[in-house]
């Protein structure tokens, strides 16, 4: 006999049970070393000195069980006023987080401290045949590559300023003519960043509006005959992707804070 992903007992995160909608999760353990050799030999000789956890995961969101969130799900997408809900054929949104480190000597687990975060988006856009999109985000004056991004999806709003870094018509054989937009975050200078969603209940919440907290996680392989992960991990990345035909689908990345405690299930 071998464990299957169908052993999969237990994965939660942040107080939410994740097992009814995970597609895929990995786990693992990075061992940093330093080179402890004398001068007299050329043979590197490896010395572990630190250790971390990471935690990746793609997720599905529940609609009304059995269903999920898919394409059909997104009631909403405007950039600076302009409609984009109608001409979206792929999309995605990206957090992105620095953390500086927090450990030291005697510690062999690294403690990340959040000192940055940043916001990505990219969406492929169909071109309808009354106008071009997005005109104005790379050929106009500076100030108006800035825009609001409002995207709501199953009644959830991600609403914040951000700025067009690439805009680009693209001619390609076999397919329409579309416009692929990226965008990179404009932090305020007070208020809320992002403007929406509030609030912390949710794991996307979590990761827009308090990523300075760690959230505890287990994640259990096999109820018998397995190991179970526990302890406390930091966002180290979100990113939420829409595609016309698709689920909608969320991809969370964690890096451990602290020592990581395992347990062997009994078999």
């Amino acid at each position: 006999m071998r464990a299957t992903t169908f052993d999969l007992a237990a994965f939660s995160a942040g107080g939410e049970n994740l097992l009814g909608t995970v597609k895929a999760v990995r786990y693992r353990v990075e061992t940093e070393t330093v080179d402890a050799r004398p001068i007299t030999t050329s043979a590197r000789r490896a010395q572990p000195t630190k250790r971390h956890a990471i935690i990746e995961t793609t997720q599905t969101s529940m609609l009304t069980a059995p269903l999920r969130v898919t394409h059909l799900n997104v009631s909403a997408a405007t950039a600076g006023g302009e409609d984009w809900r109608a001409h979206i054929r792929r999309g995605w949104f990206r957090a992105d987080f620095r953390h500086a480190e927090g450990s030291a000597v005697g510690d062999l687990w690294r403690w990340p401290v959040l000192v940055e975060r940043g916001f990505r988006a990219r969406f492929d856009l169909l071109i309808p045949t009354d106008g071009v999109l997005g005109l104005n985000l790379a050929h106009a004056a500076p100030n108006l590559s800035a825009v609001t991004l409002s995207l709501t999806i199953n009644g959830v709003t991600v609403a914040l300023p951000m700025v067009a870094t690439r805009w680009e018509h693209r001619h390609n054989p076999g397919e329409p003519q579309m416009i692929r937009v990226d965008l990179l975050g404009q932090g305020p200078e007070s208020g809320d960043y992002p403007a929406s969603p509030s609030g912390t209940t949710s794991l996307l919440e979590k990761s827009l509006n308090a990523a300075d907290d760690p959230v505890a996680i287990t994640l259990m392989s096999r109820a018998d005959g397995g190991a179970e992960y526990a302890g406390d991990f930091m966002f180290a990345g979100m990113q939420f992707s829409v595609a016309d035909g698709d689920l909608v689908t969320t991809d969370f990345a964690w890096t451990s804070r602290g020592a990581v405690t395992v347990t062997e299930t009994a078999a």
